[in-house]
């Protein structure tokens, strides 16, 4: 995984249930969204977008009865990494500002806000207008360049 992705469940400042967004000022991170469900299939999903100076990373992680069901372990990880060769399509697909990374990111980070908005819908956008991407995911050690 990325350095850069580390969204530290239970680690720093984070916004509350609901989704709102947390701002980081001098690191790069754009800021996180946290969703946290009750009930018998209680699951936690935290967001981070990262600006640095070359990529934007979005780093999404969740813990939970549903992520073991679907990962067989209790929290996973996983990333996406949107590289300088693909600004241009990933700012106008997402509609940013710009074209830079603090543009993009916060873009990223306004398309993952809603509730049922995923890192995997991210990917099925990207995807569907061959937006290049790295992808990783921690529990299968993977690594994918996509689009």
């Amino acid at each position: 995984m990325d350095e850069r992705c580390n969204p530290g469940i239970g680690r720093g400042t984070r916004s509350g249930a609901g989704g709102e967004a947390n701002g980081h000022e001098g690191d790069g991170r754009m800021g996180e969204v946290i969703r946290m469900e009750d009930g018998p299939n209680a699951e936690r999903r935290e967001v981070e977008v990262t600006a640095g100076e070359d990529s934007v990373v979005v780093c999404e992680r969740t813990e939970g009865s549903v992520t073991l069901a679907a990962f067989g372990c209790w929290s996973h990880d996983q990333q996406v990494e949107l590289e300088r060769a693909s600004f241009a399509a990933a700012a106008d697909l997402l509609g940013a500002p710009d074209q830079t990374t603090a543009g993009i990111a916060e873009a990223a980070q306004a398309y993952l806000a809603p509730e049922e908005r995923y890192i995997t819908d991210l990917m099925d956008l990207l995807d569907a207008n061959a937006v290049p991407y790295v992808f990783r995911s921690e529990k299968d050690k993977v690594e994918q360049r996509r689009g």
